[in-house]
């Protein structure tokens, strides 16, 4: 920084010319404003150069009414390698590697946006599908967080609220503790999806176990996709592509073992199943049954403004 100005001023000390700043520039633009003062043909800057006004001017007279407009200060009127630069001014080669590496940081960033194999590459690592045991197309997922106990599974914690106090004391006792027990509930009461994607937000993933998954579409044209993984209850690995839940599957002796599957209900039971089911006997069934096919209910996710609007700044030529 500053390099410039510092040569400016060797070359004028060893050529000898005025430095037009400060009290040097002030007298130089007086100078320059009124050394025509008395001249009958001075040029007047209020008045501009018409189109026809050159048909009755010499080309020399022209050529030095045109210098003339362009002379606005007394910086103008000086040749080039006079003029002071800036005191802090940089190089023009600091000024070029500094465009470089922020051009070259821009397309970093916007290529893991525009590919996703990009991205994969420089944000994650492969993991190995036998895990930490090597025991082939089988994760090594915690046991807790294949259960449907919400006192060992740590994804079935339930949602903490904000300014909820577990003890109340003095005279208001009934009041605090009855308003703290309704916020519990509300806590407790949340469907287990929301609170196992809440818990999967904050937990702790394992090295080998992975977060994200690449989904390569079959469709021609379609470009690749990457998505979160969501840890779920006696499913495992599990991730939503089209509103679709897929799970992988654990069976390291069958065919399937490390394959994707698609979560679907079982629709080959006979008629006389149904003469003798009973139903769902039990909230351990419930909710085995809630987090595998999720709730009864059908609802169009729309964008927000905010997020459409990242959208198209992050890909103008879409």
């Amino acid at each position: 920084m500053g390099t410039p100005y510092t040569q400016f001023l060797l070359k004028a000390e060893r050529e000898g010319f005025t430095v037009m700043e400060g009290s040097a520039k002030l007298r130089a633009e007086l100078s320059h404003a009124l050394g025509d003062i008395t001249d009958e043909n001075r040029y007047d800057s209020t008045k501009k150069l018409g189109w026809f006004d050159w048909m009755n001017m010499d080309i020399e007279e022209h050529a030095a009414v045109k210098k003339r407009m362009k002379e606005q200060s007394v910086l103008d009127s000086l040749p080039k390698s006079q003029r002071v630069p800036k005191r802090h001014a940089p190089t023009f080669v600091s000024m070029l590697c500094t465009g470089i590496l922020v051009t070259v940081h821009l397309l970093v960033v916007l290529l893991q946006v525009w590919s996703v194999k990009f991205n994969v590459w420089m944000n994650f690592l492969s993991v190995d599908s036998g895990g930490d045991s090597g025991s082939g197309g089988v994760l090594d997922i915690p046991e807790e967080w294949m259960e449907l106990d919400e006192e060992e599974n740590p994804l079935l914690k339930s949602i903490p609220v904000k300014g909820v106090t577990g003890t109340a004391s003095g005279g208001g006792a009934s009041g605090t503790s009855s308003a703290s027990k309704e916020n519990i509930d509300q806590s407790t009461a949340k469907t287990l999806m929301e609170r196992i994607e809440y818990n999967n937000s904050i937990i702790s993933i394992p090295n080998h176990l992975p977060t994200h998954v690449v989904i390569t579409p079959s469709k021609a044209g379609e470009s690749k996709v990457l998505l979160p993984v969501l840890y779920v209850p006696t499913l495992g690995v599990t991730f939503e592509y089209h509103r679709r839940r897929y799970y992988l599957s654990q069976d390291d002796d069958g065919e399937e073992g490390g394959e994707w599957i698609k979560i679907r209900c079982n629709t080959t039971m006979p008629l006389n199943f149904f003469q003798q089911w009973a139903g769902i006997s039990s909230n351990h069934q419930l909710e085995a049954a809630g987090v595998r096919f999720g709730e009864n209910k059908f609802d169009v996710r729309q964008p927000t403004f905010k997020d459409m609007y990242k959208k198209q700044l992050l890909s103008p030529f879409t």
